[in-house]
């Protein structure tokens, strides 16, 4: 009954990127405007946006280890490439909107509201937040935990 999330390496990801910066002048624009001028911070960033993630929902979940809105965290493996968490039963649309732990409206599209990013925990039987590794996501819930 446990799940397990491995964390995606986006190499092909970043060098896309690379090459676009190369040949597209818009493309330039808009890279240099999103991350500055600091384009190796950038581009590790996008490439282990995921190890991020599994790292984040991981010290989350030892923070606030009782956090119902969310699905707890077990254990963590080689520094955050895999996490560990509680098997879940996946929400349908009606179901969502009926009992999603927060104020979820299905007509905004915030990163951490998207419904399938969200399941039933098969314990207890509530709708939660199983993905809340991205840093908006784990700002929101630490600053709307205190």
């Amino acid at each position: 009954d446990l799940a397990v999330k491995v964390a995606r390496i986006r190499v092909l990801h970043v060098v896309v990127k690379c090459c676009a910066f190369l040949v597209s002048k818009d493309a330039r624009t808009a890279l240099l405007r999103r991350h500055g001028h600091a384009p190796v911070a950038a581009a590790g960033k996008s490439m282990f946006v995921g190890l991020s993630a599994n790292r984040n929902e991981h010290r989350y979940s030892r923070r606030f280890p009782g956090d119902p809105r969310v699905m707890r965290v077990y254990g963590r493996l080689f520094w955050g490439l895999v996490i560990i968490q509680e098997r879940g039963i996946p929400v349908s649309h009606a179901e969502f909107v009926a009992e999603c732990p927060f104020e979820c409206r299905p007509d905004v599209s915030v990163e951490y509201i998207r419904r399938d990013q969200y399941c039933r925990r098969a314990s207890d039987n509530r709708v939660v937040l199983v993905d809340f590794g991205n840093e908006e996501a784990t700002d929101f819930l630490f600053l709307s935990v205190r």
